[in-house]
């Protein structure tokens, strides 16, 4: 346990952290594990959200920035920053610019309230579509559902108007520590090309494909260890 890093986890939209639990139970066989949280402050932009981030990150041990989905631009952001004991960055169905077409972006505001609004009543059926999957435990979507029935809608609202807009590449370019990405192969809320852009702008990019829907971690926490154990660990001491 001692030459593993710290996986520092970021969270999706809901911010909370506590979807990360199927995760948290196998993953702490192999790491020790640090669950970063978002604040509730009006501005929920990645740039935001990293500077208040930063003073949480391990100051005496390595770590491996873990972000999922919405965390993942936050992520990029504190990784350009160089942090000091940063040993690798893992993007889980991340992107480093918005997913959103320019269309959408130009209503963020307005649509930010609906889907906001939205996030917080939505149905089984879309969670499990969009999220979760098909064959989803009732127990993790009822988990899910609860999340973001957590969060204040106008906090939803201020992350998804901020995502429309979201641009990290720049942050994406300057990090220098190795990175790795985990693509869900069943993944219906994510399009390929947030993908086809990391790989565009960095060449040779790992990636890693796992059977599971766009929330990886929670579906399938013990393909995703077993990779980043692999990718952090094994690598390591065949070096």
């Amino acid at each position: 346990m001692s030459s593993a890093p710290t996986l520092v986890l970021l969270p999706g939209l809901d911010g909370t952290g506590d979807l990360f639990a199927p995760f948290l139970a196998v993953a702490q066989q192999r790491f020790s594990v640090q669950v970063l949280r978002y604040d509730h402050e009006r501005d929920q932009s990645a740039a935001r959200l990293a500077r208040t981030l930063l003073r949480a990150l391990p100051s005496d041990r390595p770590f491996a920035l873990v972000g999922e989905s919405f965390g993942s631009p936050i992520a990029l952001r504190l990784a350009a920053s160089a942090p000091r004991g940063l040993s690798a960055v893992v993007l889980v169905n991340g992107f480093a610019r918005t997913p959103f077409s320019l269309g959408v972006a130009a209503f963020a505001p307005p649509l930010g309230w609906s889907l906001a609004r939205g996030l917080s009543r939505s149905p089984e059926w879309a969670l499990r579509r969009y999220l979760l999957g098909d064959a989803a435990p009732p127990g993790l979507v009822a988990a899910t559902r609860q999340a973001l029935r957590n969060v204040p809608s106008s906090t939803l609202h201020a992350r998804l108007s901020g995502l429309a807009v979201c641009d990290e590449t720049e942050s994406y370019l300057r990090c220098t520590a190795p990175m790795f990405y985990l693509r869900s192969t069943e993944d219906r809320l994510l399009g390929g090309g947030a993908l086809a852009l990391l790989e565009y702008l960095r060449p040779g990019l790992c990636v890693e494909s796992i059977a599971a829907p766009h929330l990886l971690l929670q579906r399938a926490p013990e393909a995703a260890l077993a990779t980043l154990a692999r990718l952090l660990l094994d690598d390591r001491q065949r070096a």
